[in-house]
């Protein structure tokens, strides 16, 4: 997987955001850890999917540690990790 780009922070209220391009798949992979996963996954998924939309590259590894952040936290720390992928990938 290269390059990887992480952004945020584990530390309560925010997210840690691991993206990376994938070498030899086709699709994205996407994990999320979180502990109230069961309660919002819907919200997570919806942020997740809106983001990785408007996205036009190759396929990506993308993970999340959410440590109970909000949704507006969630899509900021995706939309950083993009610039700055987009920005290091060319």
């Amino acid at each position: 997987m290269n390059p990887i780009v992480c952004v945020g922070s584990e530390e309560k209220g925010d997210v840690l955001v691991t993206l990376g391009l994938q070498e030899e798949s086709q699709t994205h992979q996407i994990q999320i850890h979180s502990p109230v996963r069961s309660l919002f996954k819907k919200q997570q998924d919806q942020v997740v999917a809106e983001m990785v939309a408007h996205y036009q590259g190759s396929p990506l590894f993308i993970e999340i540690s959410d440590n109970h952040a909000l949704d507006w936290v969630l899509r900021a720390r995706l939309l950083t990790a993009f610039q700055m992928l987009e920005h290091w990938n060319g």
